[in-house]
């Protein structure tokens, strides 16, 4: 295992624990909120009922007995998108029925990303790096949390969806809101949005890779996102959050494609 200090970004095995500064930023600043009370839409529920919105939480694998946070985006159509604090990706379809959910789609333990702070890590032998991924699992109105079972060929695990944030309902997913240039201080890694919804993406290894970003609800605080890498078209989540710094600092997508997966947390230049 190699610091940031020692050893460069390699894509395709960068593993990385951003998500946690962020979560830990967010919820002292008081932008998180967990409870009933303060996850409501103000309009009927949608194919992924009460998890629709922006979560972080918990992820446990019964088989190495980690635990790592994790950040989760949710569309009310059942897209999800999530991302552990090392680094793994998942992306999903989910279907709500009352408090209960399930859903399937695949998971990525190596993925092309970039943060904060970056450990290498290689790839482990003899395990496939995309997988088939369920999820089953419960969402407690009581408490306004969730907690689902997942498996994969390799693992299986628990997911605790503990803090909502309240971002999701409060800001609006205009294109004119994420217009702007963002980077990772210190790294070749930067994003700029244009008042179009034209992405252009450089990585840590300074590769320039081109996309969109568009409207799915302007209601909402989720963007779609697609990230083209050589001949290949990545989809998938995009948000902008709020940190310690600002309102509307931090913008961090999740795209794949079945094969390859790159996702990023950037703050706002």
């Amino acid at each position: 295992m190699y610091s940031v200090s020692s050893a460069p970004v390699i894509p395709g095995v960068a593993m990385k624990r951003f998500w946690v500064g962020l979560m830990s930023i967010a919820l002292l600043a008081g932008l998180v909120a967990c409870g009933g009370g303060d996850h409501v839409a103000s309009r009927p529920l949608g194919v992924a009922g009460d998890m629709e919105g922006i979560w972080n939480g918990n992820f446990h694998s019964n088989v190495t007995g980690r635990d790592t946070g994790m950040f989760a985006l949710v569309t009310a159509g059942g897209t999800l998108e999530l991302i552990t604090d090392d680094c793994a990706q998942i992306s999903a379809s989910i279907t709500a029925s009352g408090p209960f959910f399930s859903g399937a789609g695949t998971s990525y333990t190596q993925t092309n990303c970039d943060g904060v702070n970056v450990v290498v890590v290689q790839p482990i032998p003899g395990a496939s790096t995309v997988q088939s991924f369920q999820i089953s699992g419960q969402f407690d109105d009581r408490t306004g949390t969730a907690i689902a079972s997942y498996a994969t060929v390799n693992d299986s695990g628990t997911i605790r969806f503990i803090n909502f944030y309240n971002d999701y309902f409060n800001d609006a997913g205009v294109i004119s809101r994420a217009a702007g240039s963002y980077s990772i201080k210190q790294r070749l890694t930067a994003l700029t949005v244009d008042p179009s919804g034209n992405i252009a993406f450089r990585d840590a290894t300074g590769q320039i890779f081109a996309g969109t970003l568009f409207v799915l609800d302007p209601t909402v605080d989720i963007y779609g996102m697609t990230l083209q890498v050589g001949g290949q078209s990545l989809t998938g989540l995009a948000t902008l959050v709020d940190d310690g710094d600002g309102p509307n600092n931090d913008f961090l997508f999740v795209v794949a494609n079945g094969v390859l997966a790159y996702n990023s947390e950037l703050r706002r230049d």
